[in-house]
């Protein structure tokens, strides 16, 4: 065994050698990335568990949507209605929220203090689920650039281990050029299946939960049954046939359609089984985050095996060639 050994060129030895090296610290970034997904996941848990206000942490609109809310809560009490700034913070369809139910406020003269409770909460647990969303897409990035580093660091190794071993240099400027692009394109291949993995499997959601606050905004404010089914029916018509053909959301669609057929007939409050099904679109979207998370990492060892790994097995097959042919 030792004879074998001896035989081998040191310089070939030590090219193998930076070629392992390589694909271990690639595997390692990849571990590296299940540990922070792992951590993101319990993040995610733990904060869904914990209703804390987390206000520097909010992203700029929704910060000052919610400090709004807060203020709108607090001086809703009965009496005169309180002046509105003269343009409201965007955020999502939580604006458009508001401003109904500021105005049922205003045409009814009923309280929204718990309509706007029951908005605040939901765009609080929206907020967190973007920065978790941001938080995975941030990582993934940073995964991107270490393999992207440690790839190159190899590839450098690798080339100057076999210059003295090759007629030609493995590494030419014009390869270096196309490797960049190789990768490059390999990361925006990436980005752009990723997103549209998140178009995917959250895009129907902003709907869904526009529908059942909506609902539930007008129910407390005491609308008719027929305003309020009137309404709803023109809203879940804008849904499209992809949202409407979803299984996922089979539930949400017939529970949406059990408590309006209930309040038509029994007239009662059904703020408890609304706030149900909103809890239950909630637990959806976190399911479909996990899968989100599953569908990344996935992604991205078949990115990384082929964009980054593959070219280090071209310069084994260049050197390999060579020394058959020698």
């Amino acid at each position: 065994m030792m004879t074998i050994i001896s035989m081998i060129p040191i310089n070939l030895l030590s090219a193998l050698l930076s070629f392992i090296l390589a694909l271990l610290s690639l595997r390692g970034a990849l571990l590296f990335e299940s540990k922070i997904l792992q951590h993101k996941a319990y993040f995610f848990k733990y904060h869904q568990s914990h209703r804390v206000s987390c206000l520097s942490r909010l992203q700029e609109g929704s910060k000052q949507l919610l400090a709004l809310i807060n203020h709108l809560i607090s001086c809703d009490n009965g009496s005169a209605f309180t002046p509105l700034p003269s343009s409201l913070p965007q955020y999502k369809f939580y604006t458009e929220l508001l401003v109904k139910i500021l105005n049922h406020r205003q045409t009814l003269g009923s309280l929204m203090r718990e309509s706007l409770r029951s908005l605040k909460d939901g765009l609080i647990e929206d907020t967190r689920f973007e920065k978790s969303l941001q938080g995975l897409e941030l990582s993934s990035n940073l995964q991107f650039l270490f393999i992207a580093l440690m790839s190159w660091i190899f590839i450098l190794l690798f080339a100057r281990s076999t210059k003295t071993m090759m007629p030609e240099p493995l590494l030419t400027p014009s390869l270096t050029l196309l490797l960049l692009f190789w990768q490059g394109g390999g990361y925006l291949l990436y980005l752009k299946l990723q997103s549209h993995i998140k178009q995917k499997l959250f895009a129907p959601f902003s709907h869904y939960f526009y529908l059942f606050y909506n609902f539930r905004a007008m129910e407390r404010a005491n609308f008719s049954w027929a305003h309020i089914t009137s309404e709803l029916q023109e809203e879940i018509a804008m849904l499209t046939q992809k949202e409407q053909a979803n299984s996922d959301f089979t539930n949400s669609r017939d529970r949406l359609y059990q408590i309006m057929e209930l309040g038509q007939v029994v007239g009662g409050e059904l703020t408890r089984l609304l706030d149900e099904a909103i809890d239950d679109l909630w637990f959806l979207q976190k399911e479909r985050f996990r899968r989100f998370m599953g569908s990344c990492k996935v992604l991205k060892m078949l990115i990384t095996t082929i964009f980054f790994i593959l070219p280090y097995f071209y310069f084994l097959f260049k050197l390999f060639s060579h020394f058959t042919k020698w």
